[in-house]
Order: C-alpha cells, then structure tokens, then sequence
C-alpha cells in the first residue's frame, strides 16, 4: 500500500495516495502511530510508563509524559532515558542566578 508524506513532512508514509482504495483500518492504525507519540501522553507514576496497563512503549525520542499523580512532574525522552523538565529542583551552597529555573522549581540551598 503506498503512502506519501504530510505536506509539513512532520507525518512521513502514512497518508494514502489519491489514487489508492481507502483501506480505512490500516490507515487509521498508521496515522495514530505516528500522532500518538507527538502528544503529551499522561501516566500515573514514572514508575508505571512502562508498565501495563499505562505503558507508553515503545519509547520515541522527544516523547512528553505528565505524571498524573504527586509529585506531579513533566518528562522528556532523550532518545535513551526520562529525562524531569519540571519542576527541577537545584542545589548548592550559593543562590542561583535569576536566569536559571522556571516559576515552580525548587532550589536548596546548604
């Protein structure tokens, strides 16, 4: 079955040519996988983003996971692990600069 890209070619093969019979299921299947990781998926825990039944599997690089439950936190996928982008939570023996951090982290200082 041929497929062409989006016109921003954010979506690649997934779309149907105009001259191809809709085959509706599986064009249905290849555009949720393709959306599916590009949103901001929701999980309980970190500890369950791999776990069924809220496994977000298989990871892409640049996947958003919001934590649904305290702490409540936001993850990014770096193509190799979860990484926390809020809230960050700093430390160290002198006060960060005001370009550091976002309204919601959490600096300590010792």
């Amino acid at each position: 079955m041929p497929f062409i890209d989006s016109a921003r070619k954010q979506i690649q093969g997934v779309l149907p040519t105009g001259s191809e019979s809709p085959v509706f299921p599986a064009h249905i299947e290849a555009l949720i996988n393709v959306i599916e990781p590009r949103m901001v998926l929701r999980v309980p825990t970190m500890a369950q983003v791999g776990t069924a039944p809220d496994s977000v599997l298989p990871y892409v690089n640049g996947m958003i996971v919001v934590t649904t439950t305290s702490p409540f936190e936001v993850h990014r996928y770096n193509g190799t692990a979860w990484v926390k982008i809020w809230p960050m939570i700093y430390s160290g023996t002198t006060a960060p600069s005001n370009a550091l951090g976002a309204n919601g982290d959490i600096y300590v200082l010792y």
